[in-house]
């Protein structure tokens, strides 16, 4: 019986994967050739947007406790 994921790939209902159940995909699975399959080592997230993002918030973040003023403080 096929699995989910490989029934959406056939039915094109999505476009492609960034994580798997088991990794690294052992050669022999099947989801190696299933058709329309883009896969990208956990970097599906990836853009200059995020980048300059995380980036920023970094370092407003390390500027903010360096001043005795952090922001996005968890715990209360």
């Amino acid at each position: 019986m096929p699995s989910p994921l490989l029934a959406a790939l056939r039915e094109g209902r999505i476009a492609g994967v960034d994580v798997f159940d088991v990794e690294p995909l052992p050669a022999d699975h099947p989801t190696r050739t299933a058709p329309r399959l883009p896969a990208t080592p956990h970097l599906g997230y990836v853009s200059r947007a995020n980048h300059e993002r995380y980036y920023g918030q970094a370092a407003e973040g390390v500027r903010a406790y360096l001043a005795g003023t952090p922001v996005r403080v968890l715990g209360g």
